[in-house]
């Protein structure tokens, strides 16, 4: 496992966090009947 790869992993860790966050906004929103 290189630095490259590592590095590699963790973006795409750190893109499904912010994706995953994202989701759980808009399932709160659209209980709150904002949108």
């Amino acid at each position: 496992m290189n630095m490259q790869s590592l590095g590699n992993a963790h973006t795409i860790i750190r893109y499904f966090e912010l994706n995953n966050r994202i989701d759980q906004l808009f399932s709160w929103a659209f209980k709150q009947d904002i949108v």
